[in-house]
């Protein structure tokens, strides 16, 4: 079967973001399950528009400090990229913001935290590719994914597919072709089963039709290491981690929609002729019943980031396109992504 094409500037029509809230997701959540595609999430954002005009009436109706949970460890990429945002986001809603690093359960024990919390605006969420991820992953999640709304689409990057020199392999065609005659297949380390760079290869090797042997570590980095030990054969990864710095290995293609800022020589696998595309994005989520009038202005507040170097520059460093959306753009991005990466769980049997 053949995998859907993955375009950010095609994206499907989204069906789950209805002015009727929660109560339609529970109705219908039924029909979603038999079609495959449980909503994502239910935000509602319809009703945003007229919701922000009256915010700006009325003033800020934030009342104290502003939680953002970060399901992931202190001082990963989601973690510094809100560090960097606390300043500006202080700034546009006149109160504190206190960080939250709830790691663990493939990020899932931090999105239940926000998902069960208070809907008044007060405990927000800082989401990546796990989001989508984990609903195609496992069973069961510890929280009803329809309790959360989409904010703001922070930023979005492609990876690096890195292969050690040892291969022989300097560019993406020689590797292909060491791939196709290579017994077993070529060792592709990642961060984890279900982790974007585990997908990617996935992907990978479902279109170009080779065989491909997945090696789990903890973290890119630790992969890296084996990498440059020769233990793997390639990993996707991060542009600027840095042992993919190494004159040990060779950085032959990009996962994203463009080229890497940092690596412009590098051309992207669609420039290739593949239909490959694995996204790195970040992005920020809401109890789907927090009043509109406090989302609107919780959107402001991520929108007014546009303006802040601090914030871009922290995305911009780590090849991440700062976008700062509204809700309906990131709510789109979400549907998106589950429809490209749905076929590819269930074709590549990626599970837990």
């Amino acid at each position: 079967m053949t995998l859907p094409l993955h375009r950010p500037h095609c994206a499907p029509i989204v069906s789950f973001i209805v002015a009727a809230g929660p109560a339609w997701g529970r109705k219908h959540m039924t029909e979603w399950k038999r079609l495959g595609r449980r909503p994502l999430v239910l935000s509602g954002a319809a009703t945003l528009v007229g919701a922000h005009r009256s915010s700006h009436a009325q003033g800020p109706v934030l009342t104290r400090p502003v939680e953002i949970v970060v399901p992931y460890a202190a001082g990963g990429p989601a973690d510094r990229y809100v560090r960097a945002m606390a300043d500006p986001l202080r700034a546009a809603w006149g109160q504190p913001i206190v960080i939250s690093n709830k790691p663990g359960g493939g990020a899932t024990i931090g999105a239940a935290a926000v998902a069960k919390a208070p809907p008044d605006g007060q405990t927000l969420l800082m989401a990546s590719f796990g989001l989508v991820g984990n609903r195609l992953l496992m069973r069961e999640l510890p929280y009803d994914p329809g309790s959360l709304a989409p904010l703001s689409l922070a930023g979005v990057g492609g990876m690096t597919l890195y292969t050690r020199r040892s291969l022989h392999a300097p560019d993406l065609e020689s590797f292909l072709n060491v791939a196709r005659t290579q017994p077993g297949g070529l060792r592709f380390g990642s961060s984890g089963v279900g982790s974007t760079p585990h997908v990617a290869c996935e992907v990978f090797a479902a279109r170009v039709g080779v065989e491909i042997i997945h090696v789990p570590y903890r973290g890119s980095g630790q992969a890296l290491t084996d990498l440059l030990a020769g233990n793997i054969d390639a990993v996707f990864t991060a542009t600027t981690s840095g042992p993919a710095r190494s004159d040990a290995l060779v950085a032959i293609a990009s996962s994203g929609t463009r080229r890497s800022l940092i690596t412009p020589q590098v051309p992207t696998l669609t420039e290739s002729g593949l239909d490959v595309v694995a996204r790195t994005w970040y992005g920020f989520l809401a109890p789907s019943a927090t009043p509109p009038s406090v989302r609107a202005d919780l959107v402001r507040g991520f929108q007014s980031l546009s303006g802040s170097a601090e914030a871009r520059n922290a995305l911009i460093e780590d090849d991440i396109e700062p976008l700062f959306t509204g809700p309906d753009a990131f709510a789109r991005f979400l549907e998106e992504e589950m429809r490209y990466w749905a076929p590819v769980f269930r074709e590549r049997n990626i599970q837990l």
